[in-house]
């Protein structure tokens, strides 16, 4: 038969011990969360994209310094996001195993190859230490941009429509209604606050209301 290259691992000679199952399942469940919550976050960042976009756009003066620094706390904790989900999507295909310690998971990539999720050595390449810790870490950092975000985009609405019969708030509805702003902040508050759950599910939800909003004007 040809190479196809798959490494076939040797399984490892344990069963996982109940508390790493229950641990780990707890650690799924706090990755939706942490997803959901950074999803969240996106929407916001998005729709104040899109007002700073409009003053440009219309050669008006942002109510609020350049926000640099806050652009980089939130680049940062989509960094942090990433490494969680790739770190744990390598133990769920077995390429990387799960090691629990202090109360944690550490995520390795073995010297051996161990054809299992859970690990009884902490032996390898750490992938990402501490799998809770830095998932409260991500959550701690995305309270306060979340809040920070929603002020910036509180302070460009309040600009834009000052005067709420002006031609630039007027002007600002229209691209306001046509890029759902509402349903974007609204749907991230939900999801933001638990009311709704799952990034999948979320994403369905945000292209079922466009295109019925869209179908209604058609």
């Amino acid at each position: 038969m040809p190479d196809t290259g798959i490494i076939k691992r040797a399984p490892i000679n344990r069963a996982p011990t109940p508390l790493e199952v229950s641990q780990w399942r707890s650690l799924l469940a706090e990755q939706e969360r942490m997803n959901d919550k950074i999803f969240a976050l996106d929407l916001i960042v998005e729709c104040l994209t899109i007002r700073v976009k409009f003053c440009v756009e219309n050669g008006l003066s942002l109510p609020f310094a350049d926000p640099a620094d806050l652009e980089q706390r939130y680049l940062k904790l989509k960094q942090f996001q990433g490494n969680v989900n790739i770190a744990i999507a390598g133990a769920r295909s077995h390429e990387y195993g799960a090691y629990w310690r202090d109360n944690d998971f550490d995520i390795i990539d073995p010297s051996q190859q161990l054809g299992a999720l859970f690990i009884p050595i902490a032996i390898g390449v750490v992938i990402l230490a501490g799998c809770f810790a830095t998932i409260w870490q991500i959550e701690k950092g995305h309270k306060s941009v979340t809040a920070e975000y929603k002020k910036l985009n509180a302070a460009t609405e309040n600009f834009l429509c000052k005067d709420p019969g002006s031609s630039v708030c007027k002007k600002w509805n229209v691209v306001k209604k046509e890029q759902h702003i509402e349903e974007k902040e609204s749907f991230g508050d939900s999801l933001k606050s638990g009311l709704t759950k799952g990034l999948t599910i979320g994403v369905a939800l945000v292209a079922g209301l466009i295109a019925f909003t869209v179908w209604r004007k058609s």
